[in-house]
């Protein structure tokens, strides 16, 4: 496997749902009704991805990008959290085998933390969370989910190396804004093999030129 950028529009699909050799394959070889495009790839939860299934989403020809499952609702950030998240990320991670030094990229998810929450510890789970990921090779990024209270300038201020917009009413990133536009509503896509519950998520350059990478076969 080796790491790339993704282009401008690339369409990735992100879902809890593990994928089986028969939904990838049905999945690579779908085409977006009234269009060309069939998805890049796919936007998986560590958590419950198993080399198994990464192994078989690449085989089919998906592109992969990883994802940290977010805490429960109403969560509680803290130093002590951001690193055993961290920590936990980087583990999964290498039982895949992710290559590091090559711009691969973990997305830390962060949405509705508890109502009280500051912004100071948004910042500091993300700062601990970001450490153990780069400590590893690897690059963190930031979705950006509902109840996150920072302003656009706070969050400019986080050590994501790019930010990926929810499909909920966000502020923007001040200075960069957005790598990838998660699309709202929920999909759901009729494959040859059933229906798939994806969201879709669009690829851009953010104001930095930067694009999100992609994990794909060699």
């Amino acid at each position: 496997m080796k790491v790339v950028k993704a282009s401008v529009g690339a369409v990735f699909c992100d879902m809890l749902s593990p994928l089986s050799v028969h939904t990838a394959l049905a999945l690579a070889d779908f085409t977006f009704p009234g269009t060309k495009t069939k998805p890049t790839g796919v936007i998986r939860y560590l958590e419950n991805l198993t080399p198994q299934e990464f192994a078989s989403n690449l085989a089919a020809g998906l592109a992969m990008m990883l994802v940290g499952e977010s805490p429960p609702n109403y969560w509680i950030p803290s130093i002590q959290k951001g690193t055993s998240d961290g920590r936990r990320q980087v583990a999964l991670a290498r039982a895949l085998d992710v290559p590091q030094g090559q711009g691969a990229e973990i997305w830390i998810d962060l949405e509705t933390p508890a109502l009280d929450t500051t912004a100071l510890q948004i910042a500091d789970y993300s700062k601990a969370d970001c450490q153990e990921i780069l400590s590893a090779g690897i690059d963190p990024g930031g979705y950006i989910g509902e109840g996150i209270p920072l302003s656009p300038e706070q969050l400019y201020l986080l050590p994501f190396l790019g930010y990926w917009h929810s499909l909920s009413n966000v502020q923007p990133v001040a200075n960069v804004d957005y790598k990838m536009i998660q699309l709202f509503p929920t999909q759901t896509l009729q494959l040859m093999t059933g229906p798939l519950l994806v969201d879709l998520n669009i690829v851009q350059q953010d104001k930095r030129g930067r694009l999100p990478t992609m994990i794909v076969a060699d």
